[in-house]
């Protein structure tokens, strides 16, 4: 459906107040679209405010039965209407003043007064409730500029009122329709989108100092090898080194620490992909968000489901590494034998369990729900992180080719006794794949 126009709506706040002026309001109930407000006058009519991003809508049906169907969900402001509205009477629905398409509502007897302000914006719909001082929100609160000029809008010819309530009763047949999230639901995935843009900065500032700290490591290490420690008292570098410790040593403790910063820039940057993937995914759902394609209940469930796919029963209380794979598979690697086991036993029967062939080192879990897809590229994926956690950098030189073994967790049972962290295992699939460095890039 169109979005409302200026002059359409005056017209229609005013078609509608000519015909419900003097109701009762006896019954509020919310659905994640908006609010419907039960009126009883001579026959029961409903007053939907409609919170619809691509359109929202103010429509009355003079019917026994709403237009919506009645939901257990509940919203503050349909809970503060009940409490503050209830019983009272319609006295006023008009424009607001130089504020372009903002109605106010307003429900009164003799010692009460209850008003609704609701904002019928494209992209920012909204409403607040105000009684005895108190105001509730739908969603955040923006008030709207005065200073825009609306001479264009307001004469503008348009719909008339039944018109417009019938393609609004049209829409909800349509078998395209899908209810769209209010705009508190574009603000979370807008907040969130903020956090993840603030992080990957952060995390790309920590890939450059990390890069540049192990380049001046291997050059003080090899410098190492014809200067004595002794000579760098007092210059740049000297944070880098200890003092009071041999030449030899410094030298050692360079490398092993430019290796570190090495290991930490791979890890960085892996992160940094995952962050730009999940970027990518809510730009993509915020668009299905404002063009009504993405529903505030399918939203709701799918961060349930992904509340659930990321975290293994206890897993708070088993040190563990955690990566999350481009599809949204979580895999968690134990830090040693105890926790490797710990998480085994946290496992879902349907979780992978994968583990280096013929060598000790960590079990991966790698986290998914039933009859999930684990692809090829992201298995190799997680036997390269799997063997740069088990295997020593001498061990795991460039191009060695490494068997992992994969088996459903049900398929892997702890040997009973053993500390080491050993299992016994079948149907399992041996996945063979060759070892490839990544090149960091200066």
């Amino acid at each position: 459906m169109k979005s409302l126009h200026l002059s359409e709506l005056e017209k229609l706040t005013s078609w509608i107040f000519s015909r419900i002026e003097g109701a009762q309001l006896q019954e509020v109930f919310a659905h994640e679209r908006g609010l419907i407000l039960g009126l009883y006058q001579k026959e029961t009519s409903w007053l939907i405010l409609d919170l619809s991003p691509t359109a929202p809508f103010l429509a009355w049906i003079p019917s026994e039965k709403s237009p919506w169907p009645k939901t257990k969900l509940t919203k503050p402001t349909g809970l503060f209407l009940n409490s503050h509205a209830k019983n009272l009477y319609l006295t006023d629905i008009s424009i607001k003043s130089g504020l372009g398409r903002a109605v106010q509502i307003v429900f009164q007897n003799k010692t009460q007064s209850c008003e609704i302000e609701l904002q019928l914006i494209p992209r920012r719909p909204n409403l607040k409730v105000s009684a005895e001082a108190k105001t509730v929100t739908w969603s955040p609160w923006k008030e709207l500029d005065q200073t825009k000029d609306l001479s264009s809008e307001v004469s503008a010819e348009g719909r008339e009122p039944e018109l417009l309530i019938q393609e609004w009763l049209q829409s909800l047949k349509s078998p395209a329709h899908r209810a769209p999230v209010h705009s508190f639901g574009i603000e979370t995935l807008q907040k969130d989108l903020r956090k993840k843009t603030k992080a990957i900065d952060a995390i790309e500032t920590t890939i450059k100092k990390n890069q540049k700290d192990s380049e001046v490591l291997y050059r003080l290490g090899e410098e190492l090898k014809h200067k004595s420690v002794e000579s760098f008292q007092g210059t740049e570098n000297e944070v880098f080194l200890n003092l009071k410790r041999s030449s030899s040593w410094n030298r050692e403790h360079c490398f092993t620490q430019a290796k570190a910063n090495i290991k930490k820039v791979q890890g960085a940057q892996s992160r940094l992909e995952i962050l730009k993937n999940e970027i990518h995914e809510l730009e993509e759902k915020m668009k299905k968000v404002e063009s009504g394609e993405l529903s505030l209940s399918s939203l709701e469930s799918d961060k349930k489901a992904l509340g659930k796919h990321k975290i293994l029963k206890g897993e708070g209380s088993v040190r563990s590494r955690k990566k999350i794979l481009p599809s949204g598979l979580v895999v968690f690697l134990g830090k040693s034998a105890k926790d490797n086991l710990a998480l085994l036993r946290r496992a879902r029967a349907w979780d992978y369990w994968m583990h280096l062939r013929d060598y000790p080192g960590s079990h991966a879990i790698v986290h998914r729900e039933k009859n999930q897809n684990f692809s090829m590229s992201e298995m190799q994926e997680v036997a390269t992180w799997l063997a740069e956690e088990s295997l020593s950098a001498k061990t795991l030189q460039n191009g060695i080719r490494l068997d992992v073994i994969v088996a459903e967790a049900r398929f892997v049972r702890p040997i009973k006794g053993d500390k080491a962290g050993q299992v016994n295992y079948h149907s399992e699939k041996i996945f063979q794949f060759k070892y490839e460095k990544k090149m960091i890039s200066s």
